[in-house]
């Protein structure tokens, strides 16, 4: 019904300015327009040629024909030109529009066709054209029928000479070349910045991109020109496909770039387009229902939404959106002026033909921008990061610094306390144990017996080593451990200090610290075999002892030797208390061995793990 309306209008203008008579075109100037110079009929019943050329033309006035999606009628524009001069002059008669399927020409009885649908393999220009030759004094009546079933029927004629035509379309070539290498330079640099952030809006950017490169290409007939014909074919036929998948995927890079996960309506919205775009594929793109208005007023929807979006999410404090919204409202102005001028409205794309592709190329450049932007944004928010972690680390740095030496002192002082109470327990052990002694003393001197005077003797021996280890471990610093070196000089100075006899010699060889229980053990060990040394070895004439402690492959061994008279262990071991003592030490305390050599004295090796 649209169509029909703006046929009846083109045909009441055509008809206002039907008393003016159709100028004959001298075709002598380099370049000139001439539809305002031509005849026009609109066709809507499919005639032949030799049933329009029956029929009345009316002159047209104005310099561009816009039909908008009207693939029901054919325009004919009949043209008069003539050669006033005596040369021979070849002309090239040019249709502006890339995208019309289909142009014929038809001179005398001959006819030519060009066309998106009709390329040459050896054409190398944009528009449809057709190259004329005027002998001299000549004048010809040309037509030509010009239909389009999928894009805007509009257009407008030039007669131009063939160096004016070629120069004209190597500079549109130039143009676009320039364009189409803008928008891939900001492609590819998109695709770069994805392969390195793993960032998913760069990957939608890309996507958007390239769709957008696909439909730019197409309607600027780039594509056309140098795709073979079955693509151009196919090409033809899913402009609403193409021009939905445009906007699916700058839907796409709206909600990854402008994360509208966070406003749950607008987020719901986009995924509302989408299924409309995906739905409106298939039931309005396609050659038996071909609606690209309904496509063409949802871009135009989806464009002022996006950038009211931008500006909401701008509103609500991400910084990122304003070059997202300053690339939006550049493809608004135009995208209004383009629906326009495709809905018949204006004319705006014949007076501004590159306004479009210039919009999307500031648009995609706003775009980039706005990730330049992005980026720029989020390395100010990573230092002020860096900066208040910093700050706080240094907080919390001084307060655990403060605390660890509250906790420090707090332990310094409970060890010191430890260590006091360790060594005020042995010191009272110690003093237990001398008190027991004194005791022991004083029984000794009620008895007359030299048995029993004997007895408590070596038992008085026995708690003094025990009481050694004591009294050296409150001395000391080291709390649990005795330096069984120290140990045994004191042990050997009390015995020189205790015996009337000084022909005894005492040697040692002590290299270890043992822990206070093994400590006892090897002490009471060491204090039976030196006494037993003492009283049996060698009587008055003395000799010598041998005492060693030494940590040999993780085990410790020790010796105590003399060389004195010996005895027969199985006739001995049985009756001395002080053996039993000593073995049941060594093999069922300290877990050791014990070996014993009177070849030459007595030598005893004992040896013991911790």
């Amino acid at each position: 019904m649209r169509q029909h309306l703006l046929a009846l209008l083109l045909f009441f203008m055509v008809s206002a300015s039907a008393g003016l008579e159709a100028k004959n075109v001298d075709v002598f100037s380099v370049k000139q327009q001439l539809l305002s110079h031509s005849s026009v009929y609109l066709d809507r019943e499919n005639r032949t040629f030799d049933e329009v050329i029956k029929q009345h033309f009316s002159p047209y006035d104005e310099n561009h024909i816009n039909l908008s999606f009207d693939a029901e009628t054919a325009v004919w524009v009949e043209l008069t030109l003539v050669n006033s001069g005596d040369e021979l002059i070849e002309r090239i008669l040019e249709i502006g529009n890339p995208l019309l399927e289909k142009v014929v020409l038809f001179e005398d009885s001959a006819q030519q066709e060009a066309g998106m649908l009709q390329v040459a393999e050896d054409q190398h220009h944009l528009n449809p054209s057709f190259l004329l030759t005027f002998m001299p004094q000549e004048s010809k009546t040309i037509w030509l029928r010009i239909e389009n079933k999928t894009t805007a029927l509009q257009f407008d004629l030039h007669l131009k000479s063939v160096d004016r035509f070629y120069h004209d379309d190597l500079m549109s070539q130039y143009t676009i070349t320039i364009f189409l290498g803008i928008i891939l330079a900001f492609l590819m640099y998109a695709l770069l910045l994805f392969v390195y952030t793993k960032d998913r809006s760069y990957l939608f950017y890309t996507l958007y991109l390239s769709t957008l490169l696909f439909q730019q290409m197409t309607y600027v007939g780039f594509l056309p020109l140098h795709a073979p014909l079955w693509f151009t074919a196919v090409d033809d036929l899913i402009v609403v496909p193409k021009v939905a998948m445009m906007i699916i995927a700058a839907a796409w890079f709206a909600q990854s770039f402008l994360k509208t996960q966070q406003y749950k309506r607008v987020h719901r919205t986009y995924n509302l387009i989408v299924l409309f775009l995906f739905i409106q594929m298939p039931l309005v793109g396609t050659p038996w229902f071909y609606l690209p208005e309904l496509t063409v007023l949802t871009g135009l929807a989806f464009i002022i939404f996006n950038t009211c979006v931008g500006l909401y999410v701008y509103r609500q404090g991400n910084k990122q959106a304003r070059f997202f919204i300053a690339g939006w409202a550049v493809l608004i102005i135009a995208y209004l002026l383009m629906i326009f001028d495709a809905m018949g409205v204006i004319s705006v794309m014949y007076f501004l033909p590159n306004l479009v592709m210039w919009a999307t190329a500031l648009e995609a450049m706003f775009l980039l921008l706005a990730f330049v932007d992005r980026l720029s944004i989020l390395q100010q928010q990573k230092e002020k990061l860096d900066r208040d972690l910093i700050h706080e680390y240094s907080s919390r740095q001084e307060v655990i610094e403060h605390e660890v030496v509250e906790k420090t002192a707090e332990l310094s002082s409970a060890l010191a306390q430890k260590e006091l109470l360790f060594k005020e327990l042995h010191h009272r052990v110690k003093n237990n144990l001398q008190l027991i002694l004194s005791l022991m003393r004083l029984q000794n001197d009620t008895y007359e017996c030299d048995k029993e005077n004997t007895f408590l003797q070596q038992l008085e021996g026995r708690i003094r080593a025990i009481a050694r280890t004591h009294e050296m471990l409150y001395q000391n610093n080291e709390a649990e451990t005795v330096d069984m070196e120290e140990y045994v000089e004191r042990y050997i100075d009390e015995l020189k200090n205790s015996m009337p006899n000084d022909k005894m010699i005492f040697e040692s060889a002590i290299e270890a610290s043992l822990p206070l229980k093994k400590a006892v053990y090897v002490g009471l060990v060491i204090n039976e075999l030196v006494s037993n040394t003492l009283k049996h070895a060698y009587g008055e004439a003395g000799g010598r002892v041998y005492i060693a402690l030494k940590l040999i492959d993780n085990r410790y061994v020790l010796e105590v030797a003399d060389e004195g008279i010996g005895y027969d262990p199985q006739e001995t071991r049985s009756k001395s208390l002080g053996l039993i003592l000593v073995k049941s030490l060594v093999e069922e305390q300290l877990e050791g061995s014990l070996t014993f050599d009177n070849s030459n004295g007595s030598h005893y090796i004992m040896r013991f793990s911790l």
